[in-house]
């Protein structure tokens, strides 16, 4: 999963990613942004027009995918749960 797509919804911005990989962790379908599943890139372009067209959807994905990048990919909750992780380890051993 690339950081380019958490630091967009960080900043507000709506995403519409293809849905592989990494990208549906980031990116729930109609929450916090739209997946394309690949295929026609009619429909791809129509997805994001109909984003750009739709201002309380583009808001509420706005407002879903900048609350699920902060919650989830805080760098600081990512440090935390690491240093939690690594102290249970030594402890184990």
């Amino acid at each position: 999963m690339g950081l380019a797509l958490i630091e967009a919804l960080a900043c507000g911005v709506p995403a519409v990613a293809h849905g592989v990989g990494g990208v549906p962790e980031v990116v729930e379908d109609g929450v916090s942004g739209r997946l394309w599943r690949g295929g026609r890139m009619e429909v791809l372009q129509e997805t994001i027009e109909s984003l750009l067209q739709d201002d309380a959807a583009y808001d509420t994905l706005r407002q879903a995918g900048r609350e699920r990048a902060v919650a989830r990919f805080d760098g600081r909750e990512a440090a935390r749960s690491l240093r939690t992780l690594y102290r249970s380890l030594l402890e184990d051993s």
